[in-house]
Order: C-alpha cells, then structure tokens, then sequence
C-alpha cells in the first residue's frame, strides 16, 4: 500500500481495516480506497486533512476484544484526530 508522491487533489483517499491484525499489524491488515472528492452542498465544507494522528489506543481497536474503546468493524476507515484546512464551503456561518 503507497500513496503517490505527489497529492492528487482530486482523490479522497481511505485507509480501511481489511483484517483484524494477530500481534504486529502490517500493510496486509489495511486497504486503501479511493474515491472522487464530494462537492459540499448547502451550509457544508469541505476539509483537506494536512496531518493524521494514528494514536496507540487504535492497536486496541484493532481487536474485537472486549473495551474501553468501541472496536472497528473490518472494512471501517481507520480513524483519528487531524490538522485540517477548509479547501470549500457553501453558505456555512462559524459561530
């Protein structure tokens, strides 16, 4: 799994969980989707995510054991905190 060197604008780019990882996961856990970018519709935006914090509490759910944490179901797009900047917007009014 590798994304291009160079950012494709028009490409939303996912990181799915393919298998539930036995011990070290690796690329073989993950997929990679890819789709064409929404158009944001009224009192939307649209967000072009600069950095992905992959924090160690994902390894957690990862598993399907029991926790603290709801577990990813296997195709679930890997999730996390993020630096995001706003690349559209329709009609939307920040308070």
């Amino acid at each position: 799994m590798s994304f291009d060197k160079q950012q494709n604008q028009q490409t939303n780019r996912q990181i799915k969980l393919a298998s539930r990882p036995n011990g070290v996961p690796t690329a073989d856990n993950f997929d990679m989707a890819t789709s064409d970018i929404p158009t944001p519709k009224d009192n939307e935006m649209l967000l072009r995510t600069v950095y992905l914090s992959l924090d160690p509490y994902m390894r957690g759910r990862m598993s399907d054991a029991k926790s603290y944490a709801d577990p990813l179901e296997v195709g679930d797009v890997i999730m996390g905190g993020t630096v995001a900047q706003v690349s559209s917007r329709i009609s939307i009014t920040l308070r």
